[in-house]
């Protein structure tokens, strides 16, 4: 693609202050043989060809001569030593201020001018003709040199092209006037400009234009030229939006004049000059040079920069021939960059998520600008970057703008691919996200464990920024790196900040820091270590594959956090299932590392992964069978623990065959729970967890006391969708909801609940234990070993006592199994120890006492029901194989009952068939049905003789006339004795 002349020749007047002697950038383009090309141009004569270099360096004059497109260009410099005086011999040249200055004002001749027109001459070989032929040559110049073309233009009726320049006019007029005056004075200005020729008018038309950049300081000075201007102002768009810039030295600069001009012919839009002043402040920003040239290793100075920016408009002929000066790049990737930003300006889509983000952008904008052209870069060599392309993408229907910082890209060219990538507008705009705040601290520490070393420099950790464009809330998918970029650098990782709306952001396979900021946001990680920050809202997190850190946003100074955020494992990449099993472990430790610190963390046995959670109330797991371990020593599980929490946690299985594991515990545990079944600020939750490993040391998993934090939920405190808990030692509190299917107690004294629980399993294996049941239908109950209390009020329910002296309770419709003479039966908290019926009674009942009746089934079952259970709709309490008569020694009776039938006529017969008197068979029978309702005998005790064996006499009452007497000292002498009352 070939440039325009008049661009072209802007480019030539810059290169003359870089050739010859006091050069401003030395050494350009020249070849092992002498010749230098710009371009396509070529250096064709200087001033030692005309045998002028003496004299001029004196004067301070410079030019030089170019071929080019087959025209002779004669390049007049401008000033470059303002106020050294020529006598002085200074080696930098002579002054401009005097010796080419009063061209400006008017003066006739002055020493530069008379240099000008020698050079001319030399050129064009009419320093002994008339050099006032059409055609031999176009002059071009900038400021003093502009000038000095303009004044050579109009005197000999060349084309001139001339930039910012000095006044020339009058100087040309008072030129013709003085030498035609006549006066031999002037006759020397004869000799020297006309070559002794009669002098001619000069010619002040169409051969002369002015370029200019509208507010540098020579525009009032050309107020009355007649020499047609144009400005550089991209169509007078800019005209008034550069006074902030110094007339004299940065409006008035040559670089800053190719720059515009090439904007102006060769950028398709102006999208770029909603953003044209923070683009000129970097332009001219010292700092931003620097960084360009500390990037690129190279041996210039900041002004060199603008230069080199203006340089790389040049481009190669069509046949690739032709010298980049600083390649072809630069100023191209400028404005395409600023295009991006300034089109998303001016359509209301401003680049959101930092403070000041457009003049930041353009910092980076003009660095990278004057890095491709510092490192010479030619873009039809990378073909794979793109660097003429810039740096920014916008893309996902103008949604996100991609800032893209690999070291691939910003090195192209440069002698060393795997340079850091040092941004000063990036740095600049990252910084307050990383002031010394916590979640600051955690994204800090984030990075460093996912990343490697991050320091206060953290643009060296971050490759890429995406940037939400609009106002609307988003649902994007962020780009995936360029086929030949370089992809998952472990150390490094892309940025992307929200809008604040309640946004849906996917990241990419490399690695990802998502940053939600305010709104209820779904942020997906995808492939790569990434990190997800939620902010405000209620988030919904996915780390997808990799080692993640996920933080629901607690405690950030940017981004202030509420609402209840979510891990959720029940996705995985690009929305598809998490393809193996979760184990999620919370850490109840102390470490002193922020991360270290009560972590969950989270091992993803699908992608073979870590993560690491901070602030999230909500984890939901896989399809899979998930597990959640506890580990630690703390005697409380609270959200209180946890720093990160935002006031609750909830750890969901979700399908799958899931459990939760305390085995790890190394402590006493105790899960406090709900009050009265309503949830509190610090909650802590659990739910569709098929299995419960419980810790081995005595504690609670499931209930507990206090508020504020739980396990739990409900009034009776289950742990929602648990269908099996393991106790493995320990005295231990296990209590499953509707979904449990078996508690295993294990060792230890513990208590198993189950609540809404239907074809449950209750084990209390070995121990004391306390086995309840609530709701539901059809529980087994088993106490084991040890003296177990059972109780239901499950319809359906079998308990099984096992081993020891068990306590049984009575309740709605259930079987006791297993009753021994050791057990017991208790109904609301009162004992039950059977009852009686008249053999001659058509009610089949034995009653006894609290309104408590009994019965043999035809299965041999002990049936007992009670009139209050009846009147809430409860059935039976059935005791299997039970033996509660009264021929049945007390040893031998289930459960210690008594149940019997009496005769009225049997207790009234004198000569009764058991033996005994009248009043001996009543005794008996009457307390037998004592007995029978309070189990006690009035008459009948268990040991009939007592020994008073202190010798204080008799405080006992006996049950007969008759008392037996013993001498038990062997002194002749019989010792009293008595009956005991049971």
């Amino acid at each position: 693609m070939s440039i325009s002349q008049e661009l072209m020749y802007a480019i030539l007047s810059m290169d003359s202050y870089n050739r010859g002697y006091n050069t401003g950038i030395a050494g350009l383009s020249e070849a092992s043989d002498g010749s230098v090309q710009i371009g396509t141009a070529t250096v064709s004569y200087n001033l030692e060809d005309a045998q002028l270099s003496n004299a001029a360096q004196a004067a301070g004059f410079y030019a030089v001569a170019y071929q080019w497109n087959g025209d002779t260009i004669i390049s007049y410099r401008g000033t470059d030593n303002n106020f050294s005086i020529p006598w002085t011999d200074d080696p930098e040249g002579g002054s401009d201020l005097w010796n080419g200055y009063g061209t400006g004002a008017g003066a006739p001749i002055t020493e530069q001018a008379k240099l000008a027109a020698e050079f001319f001459q030399a050129v064009t070989g009419t320093a002994n003709g008339n050099p006032s032929t059409a055609g031999l040559a176009t002059l071009i110049g900038h400021s003093l040199g502009g000038g000095l073309a303009g004044f050579i233009g109009a005197l000999y009726k060349q084309n001139a092209f001339l930039f910012d320049n000095m006044p020339f006019e009058l100087a040309a007029n008072s030129a013709y006037t003085h030498a035609n005056s006549g006066d031999s004075v002037w006759q020397p200005l004869v000799n020297d400009l006309y070559n002794g020729f009669n002098p001619w008018a000069p010619t002040i038309s169409d051969n002369l234009k002015t370029y200019y950049v509208p507010g540098e300081f020579l525009e009032l000075f050309r107020l009355l030229q007649n020499t047609e201007q144009s400005s550089v102002s991209s169509n007078g768009t800019i005209a008034n939006l550069l006074t902030f810039l110094n007339p004299f030295t940065q409006l008035h600069s040559q670089a800053l004049l190719v720059t515009l001009m090439y904007a102006d012919q060769s950028v398709p839009t102006n999208d770029w000059v909603s953003i044209v002043e923070p683009i000129m402040r970097a332009f001219f920003n010292e700092e931003v040079s620097q960084q360009a040239i500390q990037s690129t290793a190279s041996l210039h100075d900041a002004d060199d920069v603008k230069s080199a920016i203006a340089y790389s408009a040049l481009e190669k002929d069509a046949q690739g021939n032709g010298t980049l000066v600083f390649g072809n790049t630069g100023i191209r990737a400028l404005f395409e960059d600023a295009n991006a930003v300034g089109k998303a300006i001016t359509e209301g889509k401003a680049p959101t998520g930092f403070s000041d983000t457009a003049p930041h952008l353009a910092e980076a904008i003009v660095q990278f600008g004057g890095q491709m052209a510092l490192n010479h870069v030619d873009y039809t060599q990378h073909t794979d970057k793109k660097p003429e392309e810039g740096f920014l993408t916008v893309y996902e229907n103008d949604r996100l703008l991609r800032a893209d910082l690999t070291k691939g890209l910003w090195n192209v060219g440069g002698i060393d691919p795997n340079k850091p990538v040092e941004v000063v507008g990036i740095q600049s705009m990252l910084d307050p996200f990383f002031a010394t705040d916590p979640a600051a601290a955690v994204l800090l520490a984030s990075m460093q464990r996912l990343y490697g070393d991050a320091t206060t420099d953290n643009s060296s950790v971050i490759n890429r920024i995406d940037f939400a464009l609009g106002t609307g809330a988003l649902d994007v998918t962020l780009s995936e790196p360029e086929p030949n970029a370089e992809t998952s650098n472990p150390s490094t990782t892309g940025l992307f900040v929200g809008l604040g709306t309640n946004d849906q952001v996917k990241g990419n396979k490399d690695h990802n820091m998502l940053l939600g900021r305010d709104g209820i946001d779904r942020l997906y990680g995808q492939e790569g270590k990434d990190i997800l920050l939620g902010g405000a809202g209620d988030d919904i997190l996915v780390g997808g594959s990799g080692d993640d850190v996920l933080h629901g946003g607690e405690h950030m100074t940017i981004y202030p956090a509420d609402g209840t955020d979510t891990a959720d494992y029940s996705q995985g990449d690009h929305g598809a299932p998490t393809p193996g099993a979760i184990t999620v472990r919370l850490d109840l430790g102390s470490g002193a590392a922020i991360l270290d610190k009560h972590p969950v963390w989270i091992e993803n046995d699908g992608y073979g992964s870590k993560d690491y959670l901070y602030s999230i109330e909500r984890i939901v797991g896989t399809v899979q069978n998930d597990t959640v371990v506890i580990n630690g020593s703390n005697s409380v599980l609270q959200a209180a623990s946890y720093a990160w929490t935002g006031g609750t946690l909830e750890i969901d299985g979700g399908a799958g065959e899931d459990t939760l594991d305390f085995s790890q515990f190394t402590g006493s545990l105790q899960i406090p729970s709900l009050v009265n079944g309503a949830g509190q600020a610090g909650d802590v939750s659990f739910k569709n967890f098929e299995t419960v490993i419980d810790t081995e040391s005595a504690g609670q998993v499931g209930s507990g006391s206090g508020s504020g934090v739980s396990l739990l939920q409900g009034f009776w405190n289950y742990i929602a969708g648990v269908q099996t808990i393991y106790g493995n030692g320990g005295d231990d509190t296990l209590v499953v909801g509707p979904d449990g299917e078996l508690i295993d107690g294990g060792s230890g004294d513990d208590v198993l609940v189950a609540i809404q629980a239907s074809d449950a399993t209750l084990d209390g294996s070995s121990g004391d234990d306390i086995i309840l049941s609530f709701g539901g239908a059809d529980n087994d109950l088993f106490g084991g070993a040890g003296n177990d209390t059972l109780f239901s009020l499950t319809p359906g329910t079998r308990m099984t006592g096992g081993a020891g002296a068990d306590t049984f309770y009575f309740s709605n419709h259930t079987l006791i199994e297993d009753a021994t003479p050791e057990d017991h039966i208790k109904a609301f908290g009162l004992d039950l120890w059977g009852g009686q019926r008249w053999e001659a009674s058509e009610d089949p009942w034995a009653y006894g006492a609290f309104l408590f009746r009994y019965g043999m089934n035809a299965q041999g079952d002990l049936v007992i029901e009670s009139a209050f259970g009846q009147s809430l709709g409860w059935g039976a309490t059935f005791v299997a194989n039970a033996d509660v008569g009264p021929t049945t020694p007390l040893s031998g009776r289930t459960a210690g009952l008594l149940v019997f039938e009496y005769d009225m006529e049997r207790i009234l017969l004198v000569n009764n068939d058991t033996g005994k008197g009248l009043y001996e068979f009543f005794q008996l029978v009457f307390g037998y049905m004592y007995k029978a309702l309070l189990g006690v005998s009035l008459f009948e005790g268990v040991d009939p003789l007592v020994l008073d064996l202190d010798g204080d006499g008799l405080e006992l009452t006996a049950r007969t006339p008759l008392s037996p007497v013993f001498d038990l000292d062997g002194d002749g002498f019989a010792e009293q004795t008595g009956w005991v009352r049971p």
